[in-house]
C-alpha cells in the first residue's frame, strides 16, 4: 500500500472533518419541536417497507407502534406531509386522523394507563431534511440518515430524545439483487418471485434518530473479537470495489477493541453484532449496532464505533448537549492514534488545537436558539474538536486513572445507561474523581467561550527561576482562564544539563512561582504535548541582570501607525503628555499599532517600565 505522506494526511484531516458527520448539501425543512406526545411512552416499533429501487418511492410502508397511553389526548406524530397516509388501525378498528403541516394527529377512544398498538399505513416519495434523511441512487442504493431532525421524513414518530423505543423489528422488501440492512440481528430473508424480504430485530432501547436502514448490492465480510469467554461479531456490508479497503480498515479497528473494552466496558449491545454498512455519503453515522460509512478511513471507523458507547448507549438528552456524543467520539478517534498508531497522535492533537482556536469565540454547549440551525448545531470546531480538547484537558488535570474511571462510571450509571444524559450528569461523575473545581471548569470551558493566549515571563537570579504568567483572552468578557500550565524547562545545574517537566497553576498575573537549583536557563516550552487549549504561547526570558532595553518606535513621528523593533511579545501602554493612559495591549513582533484616532501631539509608550516618546502629526 502506498504510504500516506504527512502533508496529505493533514490536508485529508481538514477536508474529512468538514464532512465527517455532515453533508455537502444541507436541506432545511421545518424543525420538529419534539413535544407533541409526551403523554405516550413508545415501547416497540415494527417497520415494514416495500421499495422498488428504480425510484425513491415507498410503494407500501407500515409503522406498527406499541405504546403506553397516559392521557386521553389525541396522539400526535411527526410525519412529513409529502407522504400519504392511507389508513390507521387499532386492532381491527380504523382510526380517524388529520395529516397537515407535517403533523399526523390521530383521534381515538383508547383506554388510558394501558398499553396499545396502532398501525399506520402510508406511501409516497420521502422528503429529505438536514444532512440527507433519505439518500438515493437509482438502481444502486438507498439509505436513511435521520440526525438530528430527519426521522419524520420517512417514519411517523415523536422526534423525542427523551423517549427511547424498547425494541424494533424490520421487514424490508427489495428486488432480489439487493440486500437490506438495519439495526440489530440479521434473521435472513424470504424469496418470493423476483423479490426478497429481509428481517432484522433489535432488542435494546434506541433513540428515534438512530433507527436506520440501508439497501445496496452488498458484499458481506465477517470478523470476530474474543474477550474472555465471549465472542463479539463485526459484520461489514461493503460495495464490492471496496472490499480490500474495508478489510484493512476493519482489521485496524479490531486492534482497538481491547482498549475500548478496558476503559469503557464491553460492547454495549452484545450479543447483537456490530455492523458497518457502506453508503453513498461523505462521512459516517453511528446508527445503533450498524454504523453507515462513506469510506474506510480508520479515524472514521473508530469515531462511529466509539458512538456505540457515547451517543447510543448513553444519548444526549437535548441537542444542546450534543457534545456529549461528538466530543467523546472525536477524542476516542484520537486515542486510537495514541494507543495503536502513535506516530499520528501529535498530528491529531495539533490539528484539533488549530481547529479549536481558528475563531475566538463559541461554546461547546449549544445555545438553545442554535439547536434549530443544523450547521451551527453540528459545528465541527465546537461540538467535535473543542469538545474533544475539553475532555483531553480534563484528562490532564485529573490524571489517566481518575479520568477513565469517571468515563466508565458515567456509562454504567443505571440512571443513564440505555437512557439519556445531560451535561451536568457527566460533570457529576467527573467531580466524583477529582478535587479540582469542575463548576468553574465547566463554566469556562463548556458553557463559556474563548481561550487564552499565554505569555510566560521567566527571570533567573541567584540560581532561582521566577515564573509569572500573563494571559490575553480571545473573549473580552473573560479576564483569566483557570488551568494548569504544563512546562518543559531545559537548563543546567552544577554544569550538568537537565530537563524538568512541571505543571503550574497561576490564579492571576500576580502569581509568581519559584524553581530552585538552576544555574543556566536554556529554554522553556509551554505545553509541548498539546494538553491544554490555548492560542499563542510565548516565553519572555530575562537575564539575571536586567539590561537597559534597546527598544524604539518607528516611524517617529507618524500619522497612521507605529511599530516596535522588539523581537518578543510585550505588554505596552500608551499615555498622553499629561500622563492619562490612552491604550494598553499586548504587542507582537512586526505588529502595526494604529494611531489614527489619536489627536496630533506628543505621546509616551511604556514597555517593561521603559518609556519611549513619539509624536503623532
Amino acid at each position: 500500500m502506498k504510504k500516506v505522506t504527512l502533508l496529505f494526511y493533514l490536508a485529508f484531516c481538514i477536508f474529512f472533518t468538514n464532512a465527517q458527520e455532515c453533508h455537502k448539501v444541507y436541506q432545511n425543512l421545518e424543525t420538529p419541536l419534539a413535544n407533541l406526545s409526551r403523554h405516550i411512552d413508545l415501547k416497540y416499533l415494527k417497520f415494514q417497507l416495500e421499495v422498488p429501487m428504480n425510484s425513491l418511492n415507498f410503494h407500501k410502508a407500515v409503522a406498527h407502534w406499541d405504546f403506553f397511553l397516559e392521557t386521553d389526548a389525541t396522539i400526535k406524530f411527526y410525519l412529513h406531509s409529502q407522504l400519504t397516509v392511507d389508513s390507521i388501525k387499532h386492532q381491527t378498528q380504523h382510526l380517524t386522523f388529520n395529516h397537515t403541516n407535517n403533523i399526523l394527529e390521530i383521534f381515538h377512544n383508547l383506554a388510558i394507563h394501558q398499553k396499545h398498538e396502532i398501525s399506520i399505513y402510508y406511501h409516497g416519495i420521502p422528503a429529505s431534511n438536514g444532512f440527507g434523511s433519505i439518500g438515493f441512487q437509482a438502481d444502486t442504493a438507498l439509505w436513511t440518515l435521520s440526525q438530528p431532525y430527519g426521522t419524520f421524513t420517512w417514519l411517523p414518530n415523536k422526534e423525542d430524545l427523551l423517549d427511547k423505543i424498547d425494541s424494533v423489528d424490520f421487514e424490508i422488501t427489495v428486488p432480489e439483487e439487493f440486500v437490506a440492512v438495519a439495526n440489530g440481528i440479521d434473521y435472513g430473508f424470504l424469496t418470493h418471485g423476483n423479490q426478497k424480504t429481509y428481517f432484522r430485530k433489535h432488542r435494546f432501547p434506541i433513540a428515534h434518530y438512530l433507527i436506520a436502514f440501508t439497501i445496496g448490492k452488498y458484499h458481506q465480510q465477517n470478523f470476530t473479537f474474543n474477550d474472555g469467554n465471549k465472542t463479539y461479531e463485526l459484520i461489514n456490508y461493503v460495495y464490492f470495489q471496496d472490499t480490500l479497503n474495508s478489510k484493512i480498515g476493519t482489521e485496524k479497528l479490531l486492534q482497538f477493541y481491547p482498549f475500548l473494552f478496558e476503559k469503557f466496558g464491553e460492547y454495549p449491545f452484545y450479543p447483537e453484532p456490530y455492523g458497518q454498512a457502506q453508503f453513498g455519503w461523505g462521512g459516517g453515522m453511528e446508527h445503533q449496532t450498524v454504523s453507515f460509512l462513506g469510506n474506510w478511513w480508520i479515524e472514521l471507523l473508530v469515531h462511529e464505533l466509539a458512538h456505540q458507547w457515547f451517543g447510543d448507549l448513553v444519548t444526549c438528552a437535548t441537542w444542546q448537549d450534543l457534545w456529549l456524543n461528538e466530543g467523546f467520539a472525536t477524542y476516542i478517534s484520537g486515542l486510537y492514534y495514541e494507543n495503536i498508531e502513535p506516530i499520528w497522535w501529535s498530528v491529531f492533537k495539533s490539528n484539533a488545537m488549530k481547529i479549536t482556536t481558528s475563531q475566538p469565540l463559541g461554546a461547546v454547549f449549544v445555545n438553545e436558539q442554535d439547536t434549530s440551525n443544523v450547521p451551527t448545531l453540528f459545528s465541527k470546531r465546537l461540538r467535535y474538536y473543542k469538545a474533544a480538547m475539553v475532555l483531553h484537558q480534563l484528562r490532564f488535570i485529573m490524571g489517566d486513572s481518575a479520568f477513565y474511571q469517571a468515563c466508565y462510571d458515567y456509562l454504567n450509571d443505571p440512571i443513564l445507561r440505555f437512557r439519556q444524559a445531560y451535561t451536568q450528569d457527566l460533570k457529576r461523575h467527573f467531580q466524583n474523581h477529582t478535587s479540582f473545581d469542575l463548576n468553574l471548569y465547566f463554566q469556562q470551558w463548556v458553557y463559556g467561550e474563548g481561550y487564552p493566549n499565554l505569555y510566560l515571563n521567566a527571570q533567573l537570579s541567584n540560581n532561582v527561576l521566577s515564573l509569572q504568567l500573563e494571559q490575553q483572552s480571545s473573549n473580552p468578557n473573560v479576564n483569566w482562564f483557570f488551568i494548569l500550565i504544563p512546562l518543559k524547562i531545559y537548563g543546567h545545574y552544577q554544569n550538568l544539563p537537565f530537563i524538568k517537566d512541571t505543571s503550574l497553576f497561576f490564579q492571576s498575573s500576580n502569581d509568581i512561582h519559584f524553581l530552585n537549583h538552576i544555574d543556566q536557563l536554556d529554554s522553556i516550552r509551554i505545553d509541548p504535548d498539546f494538553w491544554i487549549i490555548k492560542g499563542e504561547a510565548f516565553v519572555v526570558s530575562k537575564t539575571e541582570k536586567n539590561q537597559k532595553l534597546n527598544v524604539f518606535v518607528y516611524p517617529n513621528p507618524s500619522h497612521k501607525e507605529i511599530m516596535l523593533n522588539t523581537q518578543t511579545p510585550e505588554n505596552i501602554k500608551i499615555f498622553d503628555i499629561h500622563g492619562k493612559k490612552i491604550m494598553e495591549t499586548f504587542y507582537f513582533p512586526n505588529q502595526k499599532i494604529s494611531i489614527e484616532t489619536l489627536s496630533p501631539g506628543i505621546y509616551i509608550l511604556e514597555v517593561q517600565n521603559h518609556k519611549i516618546q513619539f509624536a503623532k502629526y
